[in-house]
This record gives C-alpha cells, sequence and structure tokens, in this order.
C-alpha cells in the first residue's frame, strides 16, 4: 500500500437525517471506518478492535452500518488481504476532504473559554471530489489530467500529472507530483485545482519516468540555540524547545523549505546574516546548514 504522508488536524462530521438514532461513539467508529478507506485505501474488524478495544463482532457490526449507508463507496470484500477497499466512486460523508482547518476551528475547543483565546487559521478552499480522486490515482499508479490555476495562469490551464504523494504545512496542502508539461516534478496547491482529475492509465508512457528523489530522500536536520544569542538566551531557547539532547529531525529534501519556513527557521543567505546581528529574530538556526542548502528555494 502506498504510504503517503498526509497530516489531518482533526475529523471533520458532518450530520445528516442518516446519522439519527446511532450512538455518538458509533458515529466516531463510522467516521474512523471512513478515514481509513480514504486516506489507508482499506479497512477491516482488526484495525477496528485495535483502535477501540471492542469485540470483533462489534467491530463486523460498524463496517456492516458503513457498507448499509453508503453501499457505492465499498468494492466487495476482498479474501486475499481480508479487508474493505474503497471504489472508484468513493465519496466521503463524515470527514473532510479538505486538510486545511476552516476559520472557526481554532476556536472551537475553548469557544466557552473566556480566558483563552486562539488565532484562527485561514482556509484555502477546495473542490468536492478532489482528494478521493487523487489517491486513487496515487495508489493505482496512474496518472490524471485536470484544470490548475497558478500565478503564471490565473485563469487555469489543463495539466497532465503523475501524483506521487500530499503533503500539508500550516494551510497549505499540496500534491506532489511529475508534470508532463515542464518534465520535471512539481509541487501543486490542492486548493488551486478548478476540476476533478480525470484518472489516465499510465501505459501509453513510452520512456519510465525519472525517479522523484527530492520526494524519496530525507535529511537529518540538526536543530541548535542560536549560538549568536547571550548564554541565558541560548539557555532559554534550549529548554523553551527542548533542544538539549534532541535528536535529528528528518525531512523530505522536497519539503525542507516548507519546514524551514513553517518554523522560522533561515531560508537564505539573507536570513542567515540577520541570524548573525539580530539572533532573536532567528533564535534556532539549523546546525548542519550547509547539508541542507541546495533544497532551499533559491539557494540550490
Amino acid at each position: 500500500m502506498v504510504n503517503n504522508d498526509v497530516v489531518i488536524n482533526k475529523y471533520e462530521l458532518v450530520m445528516s437525517e442518516k446519522f439519527e438514532g446511532i450512538s455518538w461513539g458509533v458515529k466516531k467508529r463510522l467516521q474512523f471506518i471512513e478515514f481509513q478507506l480514504l486516506f489507508k485505501r482499506g479497512i477491516n474488524s482488526r484495525t477496528l478492535v485495535m483502535e477501540f478495544g471492542i469485540s470483533r463482532q462489534q467491530a463486523s457490526g460498524d463496517i456492516k452500518l458503513y457498507k448499509d449507508l453508503y453501499p457505492e463507496n465499498l468494492l466487495p470484500y476482498n479474501a486475499v488481504d481480508k479487508s474493505y477497499r474503497p471504489s472508484k466512486a468513493f465519496s466521503p460523508h463524515f470527514v473532510s476532504e479538505n486538510l486545511t482547518p476552516s476559520f472557526s476551528d481554532s476556536f472551537e475547543d475553548f469557544s466557552d473559554n473566556q480566558s483563552i483565546e486562539t488565532i484562527p487559521t485561514l482556509r484555502r478552499n477546495q473542490i468536492r471530489g478532489l482528494l478521493p480522486r487523487i489517491m486513487l490515482a496515487i495508489e493505482s499508479e496512474s496518472d490524471i489530467q485536470a484544470i490548475y490555476k497558478s500565478a503564471n495562469s490565473p485563469f487555469g490551464a489543463k495539466r497532465t500529472l503523475k501524483p506521487s504523494g500530499i503533503a500539508y504545512v500550516g494551510n497549505r496542502a499540496h500534491l506532489r507530483a511529475y508534470c508532463y508539461d515542464h518534465c520535471q516534478y512539481r509541487d501543486f496547491v490542492l486548493s488551486r485545482f478548478s476540476t476533478e482529475p480525470k484518472l489516465i492509465s499510465s501505459r501509453h508512457r513510452k520512456t519510465e519516468l525519472p525517479k522523484d528523489t527530492m520526494w524519496q530522500e530525507v535529511v537529518s536536520v540538526m536543530l541548535v540555540a542560536n549560538p549568536n544569542l547571550c548564554e541565558d538566551g541560548k539557555e532559554l531557547i534550549a529548554g523553551e524547545f527542548g533542544l538539549e539532547n534532541a535528536s535529528p529531525v528528518s525531512i523530505r529534501k522536497s519539503l525542507l523549505h516548507y519546514f524551514f519556513a513553517h518554523n522560522n527557521l533561515p531560508v537564505n543567505d539573507y536570513d542567515l546574516i540577520l541570524a548573525k546581528s539580530q539572533p532573536w529574530t532567528f533564535p534556532i538556526l539549523v546546525k548542519n546548514w550547509e547539508d541542507c542548502r541546495e533544497y532551499l528555494f533559491g539557494c540550490g
């Protein structure tokens, strides 16, 4: 099964008349079933038993209930791997296709507490049906065709892509894919697809695509408190972020720039100069900067 590094902030339970009379516990298990079908590409009773500590009989009943509610979402039981797999027509009803949190999600948990305030995250809108089709394309190793909008083509242009994975950073979820139009691997923001992708068999390809080493290979990033801080400052930052005995962080090469930017780490030589003259601007630095530099945008 394809390993897709997808990060989900929270499940989004969508209420419907179909759910009336179903207990909260069963709804959460149905939600989990759908999450597994969408992102893990399969579900079986053993997975439910391990996750919720319920009996195998109860787990089988939950899967049957989901099948009764949405029979079009499941293929017939696969006796080989002893699981149910999502159909080509799979459409989620319990979980959100949008990997980014809604504008109000940040406030949800503390909405009744006047002593705690949080800053909301802006959500990028995403067309319905996009994520299931992309996940199916990754699983089946198919190409896709869709209209994609960008700064260079804000009205949209048809792109033929070979998806390889999905990454999520802050409020930006993007698809890692080989672009046949530019003959290279690129990142495509999910919210900028304006049509549901059409799956195309990759058998028509005359030549084998190059390996996406930037996605497949990782870099071990060693983080340290900025040595240009005063001693008390270095101690503060090391303690605050647990850097004293921290293990290196393994990041895919193609995601390195996003990791640096998201965590306020220098992303170019100018930032490094600023980190020396104004160390509190970048209180954390990368000890093995030279190992990472070539994978940052504009520095390679």
